[in-house]
């Protein structure tokens, strides 16, 4: 399988597998709990909120990102998508949509 990774990573159905599993494995590392791998995660994916919300799967993790964040952390999110000059199609957007209802629910 090793020799077919590449082959399987950028067929259309292994690309869909291998974000399905991605976004699984962060989504479990939220859950955790810890501090310091919540506070990488989200610093690793700042600046890729918006364009992760369109995405099915991965809309769920910046959702998760919203309700696993310390206070601080969350707001920074909810800022960079409401600060997009993109926020107007999210809004309509099946899946940002959700993540933007999630932040507004979330904001303070």
């Amino acid at each position: 399988m090793a020799e077919n990774c590449f082959e399987i990573a950028t067929s259309q159905s292994g690309y869909c597998v291998l974000q399905i599993c991605s976004n699984f494995v962060v989504q479990n590392l939220l859950e955790l709990k810890i501090p310091e791998v919540t506070e990488n995660l989200l610093r690793q994916l700042k600046g890729s909120y918006v364009s992760l919300s369109y995405n099915k799967y991965a809309s769920i993790v910046v959702e998760n990102c919203l309700i696993k964040a310390e206070e601080e952390q969350a707001s920074q999110i909810i800022l960079e998508l409401l600060s997009s000059p993109k926020v107007s199609i999210l809004l309509v957007d099946p899946f940002g949509n959700f993540v933007i209802q999630k932040a507004l629910s979330m904001s303070k």
